[in-house]
């Protein structure tokens, strides 16, 4: 039996078994939940998806990916790839030149309240930077132990490496989870901010969104752009067209079926990868 159950679980009529080594894996793992998107590296479409909320402890993780695996005739070592994504607020941005191999711990401390773990860091291209995160040793041993070639990656890079060289004119993207959320500001390619703040209310989310809107130019002129935890419904998404005239969400390349009822948005850092 499992300890958990999906909230969504979706196997395409696309699956297919014969096509696994042609198959990437990504796990994405938030303070509240995590999930597994499934997708065809050649055909470049999403063939599966499994969502998981309300969970605390990422010890949840490897035996519903177990689970997911052994259902569905699926063999890490014959995937194609295979990504962890971590998506928190544990996370420090030093640009390139700043950046010292070997004191990436060094960086992260002063951003995180447990301070064991593994440290990693990640070089972003498309903005001359380093993204320092940690992880969990156990989890990521055990990552290790089910793949030759595990690529674990921060959800801050794949929005910088994504976002960035589409980007035009100045926008402001907020990148939504559970209790808190990220905000990145760019012009012309060039990132100017990214930062990340606790919210317990839906005014705390919108004092942030405006105070950092406010910094960079005018709510009235700037447009805004969602993904993550954030429906175009939501009582947030009300109170912040209220102050904020522009409010779009993020577009992504991937179509999810309808049949699925989620918007591609929330789906867009695991999306990016596909």
């Amino acid at each position: 039996m499992a300890l958990v159950s999906p909230y969504i679980s979706y196997i395409g009529k696309e699956f297919d078994t014969s096509r696994i080594k042609e198959y990437g894996l990504t796990i994405q793992i938030s303070l509240g939940g995590f999930s597994f998107v499934l997708h065809d590296t050649g055909l470049r479409q999403m063939v599966a998806l499994h969502a998981y909320n309300n969970i605390d402890s990422p010890s949840c993780v490897m035996p519903a990916l177990k689970e997911f695996c052994t259902d569905n005739d699926i063999d890490i070592i014959d995937l194609k790839s295979f990504v962890c994504v971590v998506d928190d607020a544990n996370y420090a941005i030093v640009p390139t030149p700043l950046f010292e191999k070997g004191k990436e711990k060094t960086y992260l401390d002063f951003c995180r309240e447990n301070k064991d773990g593994l440290v990693l860091s990640e070089h972003v291209e498309a903005a001359d930077c380093e993204v320092v995160f940690g992880m969990d040793k156990d989890f990521s041993d055990t990552l290790r132990d089910m793949s030759v070639h595990p690529s674990i990656r921060h959800s801050a890079a794949i929005i910088i490496e994504k976002i960035i060289p589409q980007n035009q004119g100045l926008k402001l993207y907020a990148n939504v989870r559970q209790k808190d959320f990220d905000i990145m500001v760019a012009r012309d390619g060039k990132m100017l901010f990214y930062n990340s703040f606790n919210f317990d209310s839906t005014d705390d989310f919108v004092y942030y969104v405006v105070a950092v809107m406010r910094r960079f130019g005018s709510v009235e002129e700037l447009e805004l752009q969602l993904a993550g935890m954030v429906m175009p419904e939501s009582e947030v998404c009300s109170l912040l067209k209220r102050y904020v005239r522009n409010v779009q969400f993020v577009e992504t390349q991937v179509c999810l079926p309808d049949m699925l009822d989620v918007p591609s948005h929330c789906l867009f850092v695991p999306l990016s990868l596909i």
